[in-house]
């Protein structure tokens, strides 16, 4: 089964309306599926074309951020918003910011990640538990949006495990949300944000945006 239709199947399973309400049900109409409001419905092509035909090189300057429509950036201090299903299912919509886009050659290719443990993003001793990954490939322009001089998307849905609050346990835990993209001139980049549930040691950083450019 392709990650795609694992997806879907694991978003209808776990958002899926509860049957016999018996009448007891406050609101009788089912939630809404999260692939409905996907920019992809959860599709995607598994990668990118790389077009020969691009000269541009250098290393992509990425910024993760959220939204469903509209790409908001978090500040040092915020966290991103996670919605709740009827069924105790989670998610997150995730999208990205692109400085100096190849505009002529449009499309990108996205593995978005979330991960938490207690401890700096930088601590190469950490084991960092995986609560989600999403991977998209996007080529339609109506999709990819000119913002200055950098390009963004966003409303991709990143299905949760569970919510990363609990792997605090009482103490605390930093969430770390990536973005490795790629565009159609072969370019990538990295866009990282992290975030702290808890009040870590007064020598930890309380994170914010790290983004990044990679080869």
């Amino acid at each position: 089964m392709s990650r795609a239709r694992h997806l879907r199947r694991a978003l209808i399973v776990v958002f899926a309306p509860l049957g016999g309400c018996f009448g007891l049900c406050s609101n009788p109409d089912p939630p809404t599926d999260p692939c409905e409001l996907d920019p992809l419905g959860c599709e995607s092509p598994d990668h990118i074309d790389i077009d020969p035909a691009c000269a541009l090189a250098g290393d992509l300057v990425v910024a993760v951020g959220e939204g469903e429509a509209d790409l908001v950036l978090l500040a040092p201090g915020e966290s991103p918003t996670i919605h709740y299903g009827a069924q105790g299912g989670q998610h997150m919509f995730l999208g990205v910011r692109v400085d100096d886009p190849a505009l002529d050659y449009p499309g990108l290719e996205i593995d978005f990640s979330v991960v938490a443990a207690p401890c700096d993003v930088d601590d190469a001793a950490c084991t960092w538990m995986d609560f989600g990954q999403r991977h998209v490939v996007v080529t339609d322009p109506d999709l990819l949006k000119i913002a200055g001089a950098a390009l963004e998307t966003t409303g991709y849905v990143v299905i949760l495990e569970s919510d990363p609050e609990w792997a605090a346990d009482g103490g605390w835990v930093r969430v770390v949300l990536r973005a490795e993209v790629t565009d159609a001139c072969g370019r990538t980049g990295t866009g990282v944000f992290d975030y702290v549930i808890g009040t870590p040691p007064a020598s930890t950083s309380t994170g914010g945006d790290t983004s990044t450019s990679t080869g």
